[in-house]
């Protein structure tokens, strides 16, 4: 009942191990995705940092090349020049040139006498002014930001620096300054709450449905916050999840099959048996064979397995002086060809015959036919199973020289043996000394 419990808990723990298989895959598997559309999101945020600081790093190598130039402002050489230089950029919509707030010229075509652009948005030391919504009357449609330096500006469609992730409809994409959070470009949803988790190192959190990723730029003057919808993180989920779990459920069977089979062979008899072995758990019984004349314990009753390859280890057994018999004989697995085969010392007589022993001779006829048959070959015996005086009496009044059974003692472990060994010596030396 207990090894077949324990099978069914095996099986149970065989299939426990499956199924944590198959989970710990789905959740690698949304791990997985969820780095996933990290790595997205930190790609989108680097091309948008990448193309402001080179819109930027144009502005300024531009405006250095006007001011080298030492050209007129607005004159036909200076437009020229900028026709020039905006044909060579790769970011710049135009190039205009401003004195105070009035913008006097461009590459884009502008009203007679110039237009006035109103106080600019921003003022930094770094990157001069900037007005960020700025309109001209010659595309009205769109929204323009200038940056200038020294009077020279460029002209930047904003959001070209947020034209990344072609079709990715569901990102959001914002520029923002750290100086003060004020917006330079954003496409899609921003919550200016995000901004209380950033402190101007690579961060990402998961926000009212929405993966958020902030990163600063290369100078740490501004940062771009990217945001995904969080269905586009379950849709790479379903994406990797069958190859997850396809790899999860073929390790969790062959863990859990082997886990059933690892419990199965230490339920088994023979892993058992080492154990014991192993634990000190397995030990001998010795039962003694008594000198029928003396009383005294002659010996411990060390039995053989397949008699057929016996022989050649019982000849090493007596060539080291230990005594061999032929044991159950007449019953069980002895025969008489036994007595051929094999070099004997003693044979044994099952107690089968003993259990015959009544008062007379003729109740017990093979008994006597087997002392005959050993005393004809010159083999001590040995009686089995002797319970009774009586049964000691006729077997050593037949010659029986040795007996063994439950009148002189239960089989015992070694240590019980000795003892007794001792005492039946004491008990004969004591018998010696009154016999007269």
């Amino acid at each position: 009942m207990r090894r077949r419990t324990m099978r069914k808990l095996a099986a149970v723990a065989g299939a426990g191990v499956f199924v944590a298989g198959v989970v710990l895959s789905a959740c690698l598997a949304v791990q997985h995705a969820r780095e996933e559309a990290r790595e997205v999101l930190n790609s989108l945020t680097a091309d948008v940092i990448h193309r402001s600081v080179s819109t930027q790093a144009q502005v300024d190598q531009i405006v250095n090349a006007q001011r080298s130039a030492g050209l007129a402002p607005c004159s036909p050489d200076h437009l020229a020049l900028m026709q020039r230089l905006l044909l060579e950029s790769s970011y710049l919509q135009g190039l205009a040139y401003i004195q105070g707030t009035q913008l006097l010229c461009s590459t884009v075509p502008v009203p007679t006498g110039g237009i006035d652009l109103g106080a600019p948005d921003h003022v930094t030391v770094r990157s001069g002014r900037r007005w960020t919504h700025l309109t001209l009357p010659a595309i009205p449609d769109t929204t323009f930001v200038v940056n200038e330096h020294e009077g020279y500006a460029a002209i930047i469609v904003p959001s070209l620096a947020l034209d990344v992730g072609a079709g990715q409809t569901d990102i959001a994409i914002t520029h923002f300054r750290n100086s003060d959070a004020s917006i330079v470009r954003t496409r899609g949803e921003f919550k200016p709450a995000w901004l209380a988790q950033y402190h101007q190192q690579p961060t990402s959190f998961f926000d009212d449905g929405m993966l958020v990723f902030i990163q600063p730029s290369t100078d740490n003057d501004s940062s771009v916050v990217a945001a995904m919808l969080e269905g586009r993180v379950a849709q790479l989920v379903f994406a990797n999840l069958p190859g997850y779990l396809l790899a999860g459920g073929v390790i969790g069977l062959i863990l859990g099959q082997g886990l059933y089979i690892g419990v199965r062979q230490r339920l088994s008899f023979k892993s058992q048996l080492l154990r014991a072995l192993k634990h000190r758990e397995c030990f001998l019984l010795y039962q003694p064979v008594m000198n029928l004349r003396t009383g005294e314990c002659v010996g411990a009753e060390r039995g053989l397995m397949v008699p057929d390859k016996a022989k050649q280890v019982l000849v090493s057994i007596r060539a080291k002086g230990f005594k061999v018999a032929i044991d159950d004989f007449g019953t069980g697995n002895s025969s008489l060809s036994y007595l051929s085969t094999y070099d004997l010392d003693y044979l044994k007589i099952d107690k089968a015959f003993v259990d015959e022993i009544s008062s007379d001779r003729a109740s017990s006829p093979l008994l006597f036919h087997i002392i005959e048959i050993a005393r004809s070959l010159g083999l001590k015996m040995i009686a089995e199973g002797v319970e009774h005086e009586h049964q000691r009496n006729v077997l050593r009044d037949a010659g029986v020289q040795m007996a063994q059974g439950w009148y002189f003692g239960k089989p015992m472990p070694i240590g019980d043996l000795r003892a007794f060994i001792y005492r039946c010596k004491e008990q004969a030396r004591e018998a010696s000394k009154v016999i007269p």
